[in-house]
């Protein structure tokens, strides 16, 4: 563990600069009304449940999962680069019920913005060897992975109209409405939720902070379904997520299940744990005639506007012991 945690803490200090960077150039578009970024419900919970046996030996198939936990990668950047582009769809003022005008370039110059400028990497400037890559250089090869992603025949979040042109085939890409293909065969272009729409509220801190660069997919997916529950409950605390609904509505596993460790190591949630189930939620030992309490989460919404860096290199460096 603390192994993992010392690589983390590397990847993060190799990360400040162009997380202050972004966070910066997102604040300058602009504030989603009311604070919040509105997100359809269908982006992270299905309203079919996955029609296969599935457990956490054997989770649901990435295509049959919502759109969140398909996209989900190790390394990628396409759920954060989504969830950046519907900040700022809604932060430059797009209206209700109405698709955004992508306007900006994919990458940003010395004078105007891109949305090169809107991402951060665990990456350096390669200047040794034979090919030499900027920062900007990786972060458009970065993109253009995300869109090929997110545009993917099994995924549909975006369209790229110019995807058959010989230059410019990421460019000008149109967002696609949350559920994807769970919608059905043809997608309709995002639009800005309406009030009556099932939604969830994700706080803009949540981006111009840092966390939105600073967390893992796992860690924004887990924190996603957190603010899902608290949609359908109407409260921040005492929640619990049966491992039935985690698997068959959320398309959730155990190893994402249990990013709720950094998220209560980060302060993000507390963690009530049941004393007779481990930190991945498993009932220890296992008995089929009694089923141990769930583990129950409280959202710990204001500690989003803090600093997502400082509080992750302190925490770390804390656990540590640096």
């Amino acid at each position: 563990m603390s192994h993992d945690l010392e690589r983390r803490r590397e990847r993060i200090k190799m990360m400040q600069q162009m997380i202050h960077s972004s966070s910066r150039q997102l604040k300058r578009i602009g504030s989603p009304p009311g604070g919040h970024v509105k997100i359809r419900t269908e982006f992270i919970w299905l309203k079919t449940q996955i029609d296969e046996p599935s457990s956490d030996r054997r989770i649901p198939d990435k295509s049959k999962r919502p759109s969140a936990t398909k996209i989900m990668t190790p390394r990628g950047v396409a759920l954060k680069f989504y969830l950046i582009c519907l900040f700022e769809a809604q932060a430059k003022g797009t209206a209700v019920g109405r698709a955004p005008i992508n306007s900006l370039p994919l990458a940003g110059t010395n004078k105007d913005p891109g949305w090169t400028d809107l991402i951060a990497l665990p990456a350096k400037e390669q200047t040794q060897g034979r090919v030499y890559q900027s920062l900007t250089d990786k972060k458009i090869r970065s993109l253009q992975s995300a869109l090929k992603h997110l545009s993917a025949q099994n995924v549909q979040l975006v369209n790229l109209p110019y995807e058959n042109s010989r230059s410019g085939r990421f460019e000008r890409f149109q967002l696609l409405q949350e559920g994807g293909t769970q919608i059905g065969p043809h997608i309709p272009p995002y639009t800005v939720p309406r009030t009556g729409e099932d939604h969830i509220k994700l706080p803009i801190e949540f981006f111009t902070q840092g966390w939105i660069y600073l967390l893992e997919d796992s860690e924004i997916s887990f924190l996603l379904m957190m603010f899902h529950q608290k949609e359908i409950f109407g409260k921040s605390d005492g929640i619990k997520v049966e491992s039935y609904v985690r698997l068959h509505y959320y398309g959730m596993g155990r190893d994402s299940y249990s990013a709720h460790r950094t998220l209560e190591r980060l302060g993000l949630i507390s963690v009530d744990s049941s004393p007779d189930r481990d930190e991945k939620g498993r009932a220890r030992p296992f008995d089929p005639n009694f089923l141990p309490p769930l583990h129950q989460f409280t959202i710990k919404e204001n500690a989003l506007s803090r600093e997502a860096t400082k509080v992750a290199m302190d925490s770390f460096k804390s656990e540590l012991k640096i």
